[in-house]
């Protein structure tokens, strides 16, 4: 097979502007161009993982991919506030929210003497409720805040 390949693999957020990026390519060569119907190719790769969007002596491809957000690690412990005696101790750390949940919801069941006892808040509402702050306020025993911290691993 004789024939020259040019990669180019920029990711786009759209569609649009992977089609606007070809046109500069395009015109970058000087070749003569009518603009392909966008809304007929728009709608071949909606079902498709690629389309040819144009050729002339030059094939031009659109491919479509699915990036995935990598989700920053955290972890996690906890610590006792004490409204009189201020910080008491710190927990270990944990690799995950459910981990450390479980393990101030031991405490604290220990702490009230009630296998049955629950937190204020089911997890994933705690977790909704938390967002993007580091810390909240897990729950209470008598004077005490146990106080929940995430941190970038």
């Amino acid at each position: 097979m004789d024939e020259d390949l040019v990669d180019n693999h920029i990711l786009y957020k759209s569609f649009d502007r992977a089609c606007e990026a070809i046109e500069e390519r395009i015109r970058y060569y000087e070749i003569e161009f009518t603009s392909p119907n966008r809304e007929d190719k728009a709608k071949y790769i909606s079902k498709r993982p690629y389309v040819h969007y144009y050729e002339n002596g030059f094939l031009f491809v659109i491919s479509k991919m699915t990036v995935e957000e990598e989700k920053p690690k955290y972890v996690y412990q906890y610590w006792v506030q004490n409204k009189i005696c201020g910080l008491h101790t710190k927990s270990g750390k944990y690799a995950s929210f459910d981990e450390v949940c479980d393990a101030l919801d031991m405490e604290l069941q220990e702490l009230h003497g009630n296998l049955d006892w629950k937190p204020r808040m089911n997890r994933e509402d705690f977790k909704e409720y938390m967002g993007d702050y580091p810390i909240s306020t897990y729950d209470f025993f008598k004077e005490d805040k146990y106080v929940l911290s995430r941190e970038n691993a």
